[in-house]
């Protein structure tokens, strides 16, 4: 392995074309790197020397890179990605009452964030940093302490534990239904206007399976607005704009204030399920310990 690494260009030259490739200009990369756009340039050429290709194509007002350079920029940018990661984590782990907790965006708003005063209370000597996406977490990602996530695929190299399953039940909002006829079976949902969530999770479920797990297959299943982001969607239903799938765990705060009502007694459960994950291997984490037991109490003493 020694041996390969001698056979690198300048780490220097790689990072420079890395900066280059992303700003499509030298004089960009220069500002981001604190030099000068005429040592930007010197390394990018020094690197086409030593390689004997040419990496971009020299065309004002933009830099665009050659095949080559784009391969050697990309596969920069992905170990300097690990690099960063490595170090915040180090970083992190230094502080030992710092914790970085990874979950979607719903998750966080709707179930955890109502909970964080009672975890706070229990425990005030933890530094929590909330790390939140519209995507689920992926088992590469190394830039938390611990996540929640919706699967039903094993984790390698993690330590998981099960939180809860989940449910799906049609929801409104009531002055929804003030002017309908009273929806009583699934078959009859097709006919209203349903709200509709483009994800990108495919363990999540959408209208079309939804109905099928029910065995019917309504016609009009198709209208109604989509939303990319689930906290919207909750909200256009809450604001009486149409029918919302509602996972259980996730909106039962809305059911409990009346903000949402459910609409059948159909309930549809999805095979994965929230699952707490700990990367393995790391040094113990004594605040990652304590959020994770914390969480396994909630769930249990969730409906």
């Amino acid at each position: 392995m020694v041996m390969r690494y001698r056979s690198l260009p300048s780490p220097g030259a790689l990072i420079a074309l890395e900066a280059v490739v992303r700003h499509s200009s030298f004089a960009a990369a220069a500002r981001e790197l604190r030099v000068s756009a005429s040592a930007i340039s010197q390394q990018v050429r020094m690197l086409e020397v030593a390689l004997g290709v040419e990496l971009v194509f020299r065309q004002r007002p933009r830099i665009r890179p050659t095949p080559a350079g784009q391969a050697i920029a990309d596969a920069v940018r992905v170990g300097m990605d690990h690099v960063v990661d490595a170090v915040e984590l180090v970083r992190r782990r230094a502080r030992p009452g710092a914790l970085t907790v990874a979950a979607t965006t719903s998750f966080s708003s709707f179930w955890l964030m109502p909970r964080m005063p009672a975890f706070h209370a229990a425990h005030p000597e933890v530094e929590l940093h909330l790390l939140t996406s519209d995507a689920e977490l992926e088992p590469s990602r190394a830039d938390y302490d611990i996540g929640v996530v919706f699967s039903r695929d094993d984790w390698p190299e993690h330590e998981e534990r099960h939180l809860f399953a989940d449910e799906i039940v049609p929801v409104c909002h009531p002055d929804y239904l003030s002017d309908r006829l009273a929806i009583t079976d699934p078959e009859a949902l097709g006919r209203e206007v349903l709200l509709h969530h483009d994800f990108t999770n495919p363990t999540w479920m959408n209208w079309d399976r939804w109905f099928a797990s029910c065995g019917v297959r309504p016609g009009g299943a198709g209208s109604g607005p989509h939303f990319s982001n689930y906290l919207l969607l909750v909200q256009a239903a809450v604001e009486g704009q149409g029918i919302a799938m509602g996972w259980r765990r996730l909106v039962e705060p809305l059911l409990a204030r009346g903000d949402l009502v459910g609409i059948t007694d159909t309930a549809v459960v999805p095979e994965p399920s929230y699952r707490v994950v700990m990367p393995a291997g790391q040094p113990s984490h004594e605040a990652a310990c304590a959020f994770r037991d914390w969480l396994l109490d909630e769930a249990a003493n969730d409906w």
